[in-house]
């Protein structure tokens, strides 16, 4: 069973919430400008992903960054079980620390994963039946939300636009209070901690924290994406109250909701993006 759909419909932040919840395994293609961009997920996790114009990925960086060649590689890789990953046969063979692994497996992400953050449109698939690739993997994982928490700080930071930031004098709430499933920075715990006794604009926010009001846009932005933040109905001081319906996208253009992150702290189900994800589950076949 495959899913297809296009980024211009539904974000790859929400794709990505969609397969974790499901715990999904299989692999997950994405089109950008640059080609094909593959990531390999097991049961929720990212556990490899290829750039564009990579034909072996992992033996590649290896031999890109001068640790094995690629004879070496070759005769190693006969003495690997086939649904061992290339990573933890070379590092029990001691030709690879796992330091090192750890190193190119955050590679992986920056080359092939990150950037996808910043599309808008491309069209994606995700196989369900794919074989794992044994040969690209490091013996390293991440979670998908991890991920796209990472993914979202690498776009705002590689960009000094402030277009998709959400204003200053938006009011924000936690979906939650609930200990969120994500590893964040120490900043972004610190933004949650002050929204959780009651909404506040963010550049109230960046008030109490002392620190700069842009940054604290991002963060605020990204956690609204992950759906740890939404944009409050709810009166403070000074503030014009917003009209209910129409304020709440949780990337882009949807209406009010709450997000698939925060249905698994507690909330209520996420009606909207299940609404959205419907044109995507037409292209299953």
């Amino acid at each position: 069973m495959a899913i297809t759909g296009n980024l211009s419909d539904f974000s790859l932040t929400d794709l990505m919430q969609v397969l974790k919840r499901g715990h999904k395994t299989g692999q997950l293609s994405v089109a950008s400008p640059n080609g094909i961009h593959r990531i390999w997920i097991y049961q929720g996790r990212v556990v490899a992903a290829r750039e564009p114009g990579r034909k072996m990925g992992l033996a590649e960086m290896l031999s890109e960054e001068e640790l094995l060649s690629n004879r070496v590689l070759d005769k190693l890789t006969s003495r690997c079980d086939i649904n061992e990953p290339l990573g933890v046969c070379l590092h029990r063979q001691g030709l690879i620390t796992a330091q090192t692994l750890a190193s190119l497996f955050r590679q992986q992400l920056r080359r092939a994963v990150y950037p996808l953050f910043a599309l808008e449109e491309g069209g994606f698939e995700f196989d369900g039946i794919a074989m794992l690739p044994y040969g690209e993997m490091t013996g390293h994982s991440k979670g998908i939300m991890d991920v796209v928490i990472e993914g979202l700080r690498f776009i705002q930071n590689s960009s000094s636009s402030e277009i998709n930031l959400l204003q200053p004098d938006q009011v924000l709430e936690r979906t939650s209070l609930e200990i969120p499933l994500v590893k964040l920075a120490p900043l972004e715990w610190s933004v949650l901690e002050v929204l959780s006794t009651s909404p506040l604009r963010i550049h109230s926010v960046s008030q109490k924290l002392k620190e700069d009001l842009l940054e604290v846009r991002k963060i605020c932005t990204r956690l609204h994406q992950v759906g740890l933040l939404q944009k409050s109905l709810l009166e403070v001081p000074g503030l014009i109250p917003v009209s209910v319906g129409l304020d709440y996208p949780l990337s882009r253009g949807s209406q009010r909701e709450t997000s698939p992150v925060s249905t698994e702290l507690g909330a209520s189900p996420n009606l909207s993006l299940l609404s959205r994800l419907t044109s995507v589950l037409r292209g299953i076949r």
